[in-house]
């Protein structure tokens, strides 16, 4: 994906994820992204698409 794209389409949204991390402190967002597991990215991926049924 061109890099100008990628920003128009993210850019936002890694501001506020990369906030967050802030917030929370990097070392624990690190540490957090090391427990999570495929059934958790699985489960992401579902509600990013809308496919997560309620």
């Amino acid at each position: 994906m061109p890099e100008h794209r990628w920003h128009q389409r993210w850019y936002e949204h890694w501001q506020r994820l990369d906030d967050l991390a802030d917030k929370v402190g990097r070392q624990s967002w690190a540490a957090a992204r090391v427990r999570a597991s495929d059934t958790d990215r699985t489960l992401v991926d579902l509600l990013l698409k809308g496919q997560l049924a309620s």
